[in-house]
């Protein structure tokens, strides 16, 4: 619907109507805010903005997510600059598979020198098909060494999750909301349980996405797995800065 308005805004280096949203993650043992996670939105209008869901399929369909991902990257490091929160920020495969990933990331840093790099956390969006799996490893290898987490987004059991968890330096996990749907279905409950103690034997940061329902969160409040934290709307919907700094005060 939007594709033709889509294309010439990010041709035009053109961002005036992105915006950026923030969500808490609360630490599960402790209901501590620990970081957020920077969303962008895209206001078209007053009233209307362009699903995230159009303009990032239009933006990885032309190599154009790159713009979008790196304008993500310097609001987030403008944001923890300011703040000193811990930030994720999504890059998607077609960034990561930019060869000119690591010039430009580095440009964008060299703006923050004084931030935590231990601040900064990379969530891995694989919306598309990885198709350079070397130069995604080159360049994930990169981030990782100048201390930046990395973590593999909406995570489930399939093929291609686990070969990512295997073939990436990977930090954590984001677990895929569709997960916690298993609850209190047939032989859910069962299902669920095997995941965490797949997830315990990991060893790694895991955070569980979509949380929604105080039933949710009891039941991961039983998966008894080391470093748990959680999202969703239950906890906070995507925040502004202002809204954000006023939640925070509360937790």
């Amino acid at each position: 619907m939007y594709r033709n308005h889509i294309l010439n805004s990010l041709t035009n280096d053109d961002f005036s109507q992105l915006t950026h949203v923030f969500q808490p993650q609360l630490a599960l043992n402790s209901k501590k805010v620990t970081g957020v996670e920077i969303l962008t939105r895209w206001q078209h209008t007053n009233n209307t903005y362009i699903s995230p869901l159009e303009f990032i399929k239009v933006a990885e369909d032309e190599n154009l997510i790159w713009k979008i991902d790196l304008f993500a990257v310097e609001s987030a490091l403008n944001f923890i600059d300011k703040t000193n929160i811990k930030t994720s920020i999504n890059l998607s495969i077609k960034t990561l598979e930019n060869k000119m990933f690591e010039n430009i990331f580095s440009s964008v840093l060299e703006k923050y020198k004084n931030i935590k790099k231990s601040l900064i956390a990379i969530e891995i969006t694989e919306t598309v098909e990885a198709i350079d799996i070397k130069l995604i490893q080159k360049h994930l290898t990169f981030l990782k060494n100048l201390g930046i987490r990395i973590f593999l987004d909406d995570f489930s059991i399939d093929f291609s999750n686990l070969f990512a968890l295997s073939s990436y330096p990977i930090s954590g996990i984001k677990v895929d909301k569709s997960i916690l749907k298993l609850l209190n279905t047939p032989n859910g409950n069962k299902i669920l349980f095997s995941f965490f103690d797949f997830l315990k034997k990991l060893e790694l940061d895991i955070i569980f996405e979509g949380v929604e329902k105080s039933s949710e969160l009891y039941f991961l409040m039983q998966s008894q797995i080391q470093n748990v934290y959680i999202q969703g709307f239950y906890i906070s919907e995507p925040l502004n800065q202002k809204e954000l700094i006023n939640f925070m005060n509360i937790y």
